[in-house]
């Protein structure tokens, strides 16, 4: 058993779990460092981002002390501490710099395993360290031979400085070390060879981290004599950040750590879809994971990204999978993206954007749309998408969802909605509108429910009657396309085949020959065939509450509490994970997705955040 300790200024939530939990932290720039309490990944330890190659690199596979029995861990969300036996440690990442602050409550001997790699590859041989002293500081440098794979930086050195008051010895000894949360996870390879380099006798060490000698050394130095003042920064920003009041005591913790968590999976370039290895930026991610900014009243960034991302538009209409890269289409970002900014506009009014601004998002959705509806759009004005370009980006055994998709028509139907609340074209693109969601109506909505997909004639063949959680997403997007009433009777109906009772919603009917009741790791079988994912859980909460908040009360509440519980005492304490397995109410996927978060945070906004005594009371909420 651990205890799970969250403190939030004078707010605090404890409690005990049998489960491994590990903690995230990271410095806003995309380096982070994660620890468990018991089953290692090769994904943990303290690792450093490269914005500009997008390479994450790893560097300390461990910090060992004597003792690794693990009683208590306390979030302090700008810190986390851990109590061991006969030992308190303490974790902090200033923001901005790629370094680690590693402190115990009395001097200690503390083993150093380094691992430094890129944060795919597991290189075997030529992977050298050198260890000397410069001006009052220990320097670490490392090189890996380019014959074998210096993704690094294609053999350039990494600089290690550590700042430490007590005294080291070498080890300088490689061993083997097992990586049972991968083997668990079918991740393989499930051990490698790290690196012992020192064991040092401190209580407190710093590892800065930098491609030359001299910025190692400088920030290690800058660190240690502005400790404090960074440490009384990081407290006073983490509670400023952090303000939403409520009666139910989990549900506010959970919505700040969310809110947190989201800010932390951000950098100044973009939201990173999730820690520890989805650390790219991709467009549907990005767009959906604003959702949170924009309810939350971050408008700059929200209005900062979006923009950026409509630079990325491409000559079909549709938006790159990652941002800034070729490569494969997401189908639905383009739509994300837009449906986000009619959020702002719905919200805050088209005046938070300056004219040229507003004449940059017309032009940008007037070109998607002309595109889109050339390159994408059948005979008739069904948008059709390719295999694996929806969210549900997997396949197995053939299922990999291509063709015309409920969710996506909802999108489209939404970018012709936002055109005219822009005051663009109104009669041209209200025919546009008015024709695609009659189209959808007479060819998705069926014996009272929506279809998750249909060929492209009545005459081409059966239309995909599949149950799956998609019409959720289309009720989020486009409410506009049935009534209250028949949202509720859809909502009804597939939630008969879908409804997990700890509290989530399967990616399938539970009665097809595709349903896996198990989360089955990096294989996909899985992935969206039967496990719960929070984001969709959240949203599904969401527009029933709206729908019908009476009628759908039981289910709302139990989604509310899974992923609050989720959130604060399962997986990467203080963030959302991914998914859950369908049959038993885990923590598993990708232990930090940011919409995950967002889509909580939009949750809780909307159960709590339009009254009076349990308003949110943040300043950006009024």
């Amino acid at each position: 058993m651990v205890l799970i300790r969250h403190v939030l200024g004078k707010k605090a939530l404890a409690q005990h779990v049998k489960e491994d939990v590990r903690f995230l932290l990271t410095n806003k720039y995309g380096s982070y460092v994660s620890f468990p309490t018991e089953k290692y990944s090769r994904y943990d330890g303290f690792f450093v981002f490269n914005s500009g190659t997008g390479i994450m690199l790893k560097i300390v596979d461990d910090l060992t002390p004597e003792t690794k029995q693990v009683i208590e861990v306390i979030n302090r969300f700008w810190c986390v501490e851990r109590e061991l036996l006969h030992l308190r440690e303490r974790f902090f990442m200033p923001y901005h710099f790629n370094a680690l602050v590693y402190e115990t409550d009395a001097p200690h001997v503390i083993e150093l395993v380094l691992d430094v790699r890129d944060s795919y590859a597991m290189p075997k041989f030529g992977r050298h360290f050198k260890t000397y002293e410069d001006d009052g500081v220990l320097i670490i440098e490392y090189s890996l031979e380019e014959q074998n794979g210096g993704e690094s930086g294609e053999g350039k050195p990494v600089f290690l400085a550590l700042h430490h008051d007590g005294k080291y010895k070498l080890i300088d000894s490689w061993f083997e070390k097992e990586y049972p949360f991968d083997r668990e996870r079918n991740s393989s390879p499930y051990s490698s060879y790290v690196y012992a380099s020192l064991q040092v006798m401190t209580g407190r060490l710093i590892v800065a981290v930098a491609d030359t000698k001299e910025k190692a050394r400088d920030d290690a130095l800058h660190i240690a004599e502005n400790r404090e003042r960074l440490m009384e920064q990081h407290q006073k920003l983490c509670e400023k950040r952090m303000g939403f009041v409520h009666t139910d005591k989990d549900v506010e913790m959970a919505f700040n750590a969310s809110l947190h968590a989201l800010a932390q999976l951000s950098t100044q370039e973009g939201i990173m879809a999730g820690l520890p290895w989805f650390f790219q930026y991709w467009t549907r991610d990005m767009a959906l994971a604003l959702g949170g900014d924009v309810v939350a009243g971050n408008i700059h960034k929200a209005k900062t990204f979006l923009l950026s991302l409509l630079k990325e538009i491409r000559a079909d209409g549709n938006l790159p999978i990652h941002a800034g890269r070729s490569g494969g289409t997401a189908a639905d970002a383009v739509g994300w993206v837009f449906r986000r900014l009619s959020d702002l506009v719905t919200m805050y009014g088209p005046g938070i954007f300056m004219h040229d601004e507003l004449v940059f998002i017309i032009k940008k959705l007037e070109y998607a749309l002309e595109r889109l509806e050339k390159e994408h759009c059948t005979p008739e004005g069904f948008l059709v998408n390719g295999p694996k370009e929806t969210w549900m980006d997997s396949e197995h055994n053939g299922d990999d969802r291509q063709g015309i998709r409920i969710e996506i028509q909802a999108l489209m139907l939404s970018m012709y909605r936002l055109m005219l609340m822009l005051g663009e074209k109104k009669q041209v693109y209200a025919k546009k509108e008015e024709h695609l969601r009659n189209l959808v109506r007479e060819r998705f909505f069926y014996q009272g429910c929506l279809k998750d997909g249909i060929k492209g004639k009545a005459e081409d063949g059966a239309d995909d009657m599949t149950i799956r959680p998609n019409l959720f997403l289309a009720a989020y997007c486009y409410p506009e396309l049935l009534h209250e009433a028949e949202w509720a009777r859809c909502f009804e109906l597939v939630l008969k085949k879908l409804w997990l009772p700890w509290g989530g919603i399967s990616s399938i009917d539970q009665e097809h020959p595709l349903f896996c009741k198990e989360h089955t790791g990096e294989f996909p079988q899985s992935y969206h065939r039967g496990d719960s994912w929070f984001f969709v859980n959240n949203l599904a909460a969401l527009v029933m509450h709206r729908v019908d908040a009476q009628r759908f009360k039981e289910y709302v509440e139990k989604i509310l509490s899974a992923s609050t519980t989720e959130i604060l005492y399962q997986g990467t304490i203080g963030h959302h994970a991914e998914l859950s397995s369908a049959h038993t109410f885990r923590s598993q996927g990708c232990p930090a997705q940011a919409w995950s978060s967002s889509s909580y945070i939009e949750l809780v906004h909307e159960l709590f955040g339009h009254g009076n005594e349990n308003r949110l009371i943040r300043e950006k909420f009024k």
